[in-house]
């Protein structure tokens, strides 16, 4: 069936707020950026603990093994 016969398949319904998400986030996948960037901003300490604290989690929690 489909768009021949003029019906809508429910995995074909797409939402406003669905679509305006995926828009968005297609828009900002750019914006995170890479580790040595990450390094040359002022608040690199930030991300640094950040980095540290989730690596601690990951271990801690036995997520994989490194």
């Amino acid at each position: 069936m489909g768009e021949l016969d003029g019906s809508v398949e429910e995995w074909e319904m797409v939402s406003v707020e669905d679509f305006a998400m995926a828009t968005v986030t297609r828009e900002s996948e750019g914006l995170m950026p890479t580790y040595s960037e990450a390094r040359k901003h002022p608040d690199w300490p930030k991300w640094q603990a950040a980095i540290n604290e989730e690596m601690r989690s990951l271990e801690a929690n036995k997520t994989w093994e490194l």
